[in-house]
């Protein structure tokens, strides 16, 4: 008898405990991400720096858009349109870093920052 009357009270605390955490697991999630990727070291000037540094954004990419492990078709749908937009942004970064190397031009920066859906 008092396990029925148990079930519906444990029941509706749990509900509302995954209720009320829903919406703070979800904005943690969708925070923007970021990896600075440096190219201090590369000659971009040459097709080595160059594929190097692709290398190392493409890398940055996966980590800043990686899907936490879950591997369900959702999360990953998710996390490969990250991917494709996050890419696409960081190599305009990645273009005008190799035009200025042959063109002689110094810039400011050393680094690319790669940010999650940005």
């Amino acid at each position: 008898m008092f396990n029925l009357a148990i079930r519906p009270l444990l029941f509706g605390t749990l509900s509302a405990l995954a209720v009320a955490s829903a919406p703070a697991s979800a904005s943690a999630q969708q925070a923007p991400r970021q990896v600075t990727v440096s190219y201090s070291d590369l000659d971009l000037a040459s097709t080595a720096g160059e594929s190097e540094l692709n290398r190392r954004v493409g890398s940055a990419v996966r980590r800043v858009c990686a899907s936490n492990g879950t591997r369900d078709l959702k999360s990953r749908q998710i996390a490969q349109a990250c991917a494709a937009e996050t890419l696409a942004n960081a190599q305009r970064s990645v273009q005008l870093a190799v035009n200025s190397a042959h063109s002689g031009q110094q810039l400011a920066q050393n680094g690319i920052a790669v940010t999650a859906g940005r």
